[in-house]
């Protein structure tokens, strides 16, 4: 089998027949052995952030000379971007490898009646990757919510970390603030480690009550005293606790995220987990990258694609927009329907001299001359473009050399930028 073969495989996996919960990922990992239970895991959740925290937290461990394998989640353009082990994706032989592996064991369950998922399919692969990989720890990033998600299928790990907790995917986390915290609060385990950064009041007391029900040990990662954030098109610079850093990656929001991952590593360190120095955080922390969260992807004019998708996330994006300089800034924006879109439009456009609406490559997708008549209650000047590559095209054209261009609003969308781009400057 062929990596072509492998990922056609993967995404025709019908989820007609599936089941919502563990039990059809129990089943595939048990006939895999459990590779799962002999893994030394790091569990993030969270609604912003997991990501470039799991990044960060993975490149720490790095710098302190683990091998480490990470699995994220959704890919900004191929299956392999999900699963790595240290700075290497899986290889498409590998890839192709292990699904072949995992195709007679697929069909002996289904004649069962289980009908594993794609992300259930793609979980479990990571598990025996890292497995046979031996890495010294795995971090995981939740894909949805956190109890029900299949990441959650783990009876333990050495710490449970949670990002800021905000409001989204309220049609399967729930309409409020503590209905979404209880769902993502289920991946704490009994008598765990949990690393939080500072939460609102409801989320924060939510995760103290399964800690407790837990008999979970709970610490707060100090967001609240990140000082001294600089931002450019370099990176971050902040400090906590009068230690500075530096990250690439772009954002006040990615300083707070880094106070997570080094309360984590803090945390682990304390209870005899890890043996990481200060250095080994501080360059971790400068090492660590994160394709997707304001990257930039082309230089004249500068383009930029990030990830921002709900109204906390296009609120980070919108700080960042303030501090870069006063020069000509163009949108370009595809969104889903299930999102808060007028709340992030009304937000966002205000930072832009233009808007272009576009559309990802989702079902779930708002058409781009809705999205732009949407758009024009926010702002004067709106265009639309239904291909997102030639949204781009049309934005380079209005921004000039000097000009700034930044895509976002989903990964389904900036991935397929990106790799256009990469073409494009090869």
């Amino acid at each position: 089998m062929d990596i072509r073969s492998a990922a056609a495989y993967l995404e025709n996996i019908t989820v007609s027949n599936s089941v919502l919960g563990l039990e059809n990922i129990r089943a595939l990992l048990g006939r895999l052995g459990n590779p799962e239970k002999k893994l030394k895991i790091i569990h993030i959740a969270g609604t912003n952030g997991k990501g470039s925290t799991a990044q960060m937290i993975k490149s720490i461990l790095l710098a302190g000379g683990y091998n480490v394998g990470i699995f994220t989640s959704p890919p900004l353009i191929r299956i392999n971007e999900q699963i790595a082990v240290n700075d290497a994706e899986i290889s498409d032989k590998a890839l192709a490898d292990y699904v072949e592996r995992l195709i007679p064991v697929m069909e002996k369950l289904n004649d069962e009646g289980i009908y594993p998922t794609y992300f259930e399919t793609i979980t479990a692969v990571s598990f025996l990757y890292f497995y046979e990989s031996e890495v010294d720890f795995a971090v995981l990033e939740t894909g949805l919510g956190g109890e029900k998600d299949a990441t959650n299928v783990i009876d333990d790990c050495v710490l449970s970390v949670f990002t800021k907790i905000e409001i989204d995917h309220t049609d399967v986390l729930g309409k409020t603030l503590s209905e979404i915290a209880e769902k993502k609060a289920g991946i704490i385990k009994p008598n765990g480690m949990v690393v939080s950064a500072v939460q609102k009041a409801e989320a924060e007391r939510v995760l103290r009550r399964y800690c407790e029900k837990q008999n979970a040990r709970l610490y707060l990662a100090p967001t609240d005293e990140v000082r001294n954030i600089k931002i450019s098109e370099n990176g971050t610079d902040f400090q906590i606790r009068n230690m500075s850093y530096h990250t690439s990656l772009m954002g006040a929001h990615q300083a707070y995220n880094a106070a997570i991952a080094i309360k984590a590593v803090e945390v682990l360190n304390e209870n005899g987990r890890l043996a990481a120095t200060q250095e080994d955080i501080r360059k971790g922390i400068f090492e660590a990258k994160w394709a997707g969260r304001f990257e930039k992807v082309c230089e004249s004019p500068r383009i930029f694609i990030d990830g921002a998708h709900n109204p906390d996330g296009i609120k980070a994006l919108g700080d960042v927009l303030d501090v870069l300089g006063d020069c000509r800034k163009i949108a370009v924006i595809g969104m889903l329907r299930d999102k808060d879109i007028d709340s992030m439009l009304s937000a966002i456009c205000v930072h832009f001299d233009e808007i272009i609406t576009s559309v990802p490559d989702n079902p779930r997708a708002v058409p781009a001359l809705e999205l732009a008549e949407k758009a024009k209650l926010y702002h004067k000047k709106v265009d639309y473009e239904e291909d997102c590559v030639r949204a781009v095209c049309k934005a380079m054209d209005k921004a000039g050399e000097n000009g700034m261009i930044v895509a976002f609003g989903s990964l389904y969308m900036i991935g397929k930028i990106r790799l256009f781009l990469q073409g494009r400057q090869a």
